[in-house]
């Protein structure tokens, strides 16, 4: 691993290295373009070193170089419009690295490991950025990745080719070129390329200056060495060569990183892309699987919602299952408080949870199926988008063939025309290189064919695949979802209305205990109150009528009565009774 004084002092030995090939002191540095041919991997970088002092840059390219981790936040570098960390390791840890880069207008982020979309908002304070470039991280696997981003950055107007609304953006607009200034850039191999960088924005881009343009138009021969330096294609193997003619390439090149047509080239696959070969033999192969691809990205894309639901759904079926418990189950008995429970409707609980819990457990135990489902449609995808990119390269070694064949023949009528002593030499260097271009494409083109034809030979079965898996899923959770259609359907709702037919009875049954409850309490009451008159008169009677003997009895019985308390207005069980 890279501690981090060694990568902080890396860091400063490339900034030398820039400024020794500028010929300028960090201050005055226009950029700082690394790839894997100029610099050996580099697992970290700390940007608190000479870096800070190059207020000048405009670019920054650091791609190839193995990057996991940038150490230290860039300095403030006001004039950096063009930020190039493709094709490293760098985790969404790096865009917290970004926020002093206040003129930044391109990000570049293509083929790293960035996976979430969170940690963009590190950026929305960098109001000039415009473009994001994500293809090949697996964030661009998240649904709807770039709204999500888009509703974080304001500023942003394209991430990997599309704008806001999903359209086709024309990158050159982006840029500041006009239409003819884009058929040049996508041509490698005109000799007009340098021609086609008048333009400040796209100069700035690549920290060229007059003296640049001028160089095109200088002597013939120098311009020619220029481009033998630069037509060197990293990724080709070399053809064996004498050793004169090693030693020659040597000396031309040892030491030395990409000339600026190199990186011209390179900045413009990054952003604009890289045309089509004209009349391909496999276009309609192409056509296939870029059908394919969409078909494929829509699968994945249904496949994770599918998935986002049931957990949604089985988060929804617990709360329903709590829901259930804390309504229908006996509550507890706290501070003394009496709670009647129906015993019935606590039935009711347990088993409409029980059923619920069974289809939870067999989206459980049967998730395994549909993750294994996802994976194999990301796979899917993932060996097509690979597809695309083999398709791209190709293109790229068609290219690249092309301009080596125009440029052969250049030479040659050149060669015939006007003679040069050294003109040999250049012929056989070329004609090494159209070789090492025409044996890269017949790779290419093969690989291409050959994984192409596999891949459109067994859509059907990888399909299949998945649909087995989906339908097995789907198949046992149906099976649990039916087996509780009894309980939901008959047992449940009957339970139910036992427990209110029940509970309609009690009721009956208290109002008819409560009514003769209250008869016997009024009956006593109204034969005390018919005696009293006459229990009071019967005294009367007797005394006034002395003379009559046999109605003594009667009158003595009554007026013993009389001395007796009536129980009638005091009685305990008389006002219980009224209660």
């Amino acid at each position: 691993m890279v501690s981090k004084e060694e990568s902080k002092s890396s860091m400063d030995s490339i900034v030398k290295m820039c400024c020794a090939e500028e010929g300028c002191e960090p201050g005055d540095l226009p950029e700082v373009v690394l790839d894997e041919d100029s610099l050996p991997k580099l697992t970290k970088a700390d940007m608190s070193g000479d870096i800070s002092k190059c207020k000048s840059l405009t670019l920054v390219n650091l791609t190839c170089c193995g990057l996991t981790e940038i150490q230290a936040p860039f300095p403030e570098l006001p004039n950096v419009e063009t930020l190039d960390l493709s094709e490293n390791k760098l985790t969404a840890d790096v865009l917290d690295k970004l926020v002093n880069l206040s003129a930044l207008r391109l990000l570049l982020l293509r083929g790293n490991s960035i996976e979430t979309v969170e940690e963009f908002k590190a950026l929305k304070d960098i109001k000039s950025l415009q473009v994001i470039d994500l293809e090949g991280c697996p964030v661009v696997q998240v649904d709807n990745y770039r709204k999500k981003i888009f509703d974080v950055l304001e500023q942003v107007e394209v991430i990997d080719d599309k704008g806001r609304d999903g359209e086709d953006v024309d990158m050159t607009a982006i840029l500041g070129l006009k239409s003819d200034d884009a058929d040049s850039l996508l041509s490698d191999g005109s000799n007009e390329v340098l021609d086609a960088i008048g333009r400040d924005e796209l100069r700035r881009l690549l920290g060229l200056d007059a003296g640049d343009e001028a160089e095109a138009a200088s002597d013939p021969d120098e311009n020619d060495k220029s481009e033998d330096e630069e037509d060197v294609d990293p990724d080709m193997p070399p053809v064996v060569k004498k050793d004169d003619d090693d030693n020659d390439e040597n000396r031309d090149s040892e030491g030395a990183p990409a000339p600026k047509k190199a990186r011209l080239r390179n900045l413009k696959d990054s952003i604009v892309g890289v045309k089509e070969q004209d009349e391909d033999p496999l276009k309609a192969t192409r056509l296939a699987v870029d059908a394919y691809s969409k078909d494929a990205k829509a699968l994945c894309q249904t496949l994770q919602a599918f998935a986002k639901a049931n957990d949604e759904l089985d988060g929804v079926r617990g709360d329903v299952v709590k829901t259930t418990k804390a309504f229908l189950l006996p509550m507890d008995q706290q501070g003394g408080l009496q709670v009647a429970s129906d015993p019935e409707l606590t039935k009711v609980g347990n088993l409409f949870s029980s059923e619920v819990d069974s289809i939870s457990h067999s989206k459980k135990d049967t998730r395994q199926l549909l993750d294994d489902a996802v994976s194999e449609a990301s796979a899917m995808q993932r060996r097509l988008d690979d597809l695309t990119t083999a398709f791209n390269e190709r293109d790229k070694a068609a290219e690249l063939m092309s301009h080596y064949k125009v440029k052969m023949q250049a030479l040659s009528e050149e060669h015939i025309s006007k003679p040069k002593k050294d003109m040999d030499d250049r012929i056989k260097r070329n004609l090494v290189k159209q070789q090492n271009a025409v044996e890269a494409y017949k790779r290419v083109d093969t690989e291409v064919r050959t994984e192409a034809n596999q891949v459109l030979e067994n859509r059907q079965t990888d399909f299949a695949n998945i649909l087995q898996k989906m339908c097995t899923y789907i198949a046992k959770n149906s099976k649990s979802q039916a087996a509780a259609i009894p309980a939901f359907e008959e047992q449940i709702p009957a339970m139910i209305q036992d427990s209110k037919d029940n509970l309609q009875k009690a009721r009956a049954a208290r109002e008819e205990a409560a009514k003769a409850a209250e008869k016997p309490a009024e009956a006593p009451t109204t034969s005390k109150t018919a005696k009293e008159p006459s229990e009071v008169a019967t005294p009367t009677a007797s005394s006034t009528e002395g003379d009559h003997e046999p109605d003594k009895e009667p009158s003595t019985a009554e007026t013993k009565d009389t001395t007796k308390p009536d129980p009638s207005p005091a009685t305990p069980a008389d006002e219980a009774a009224r209660q």
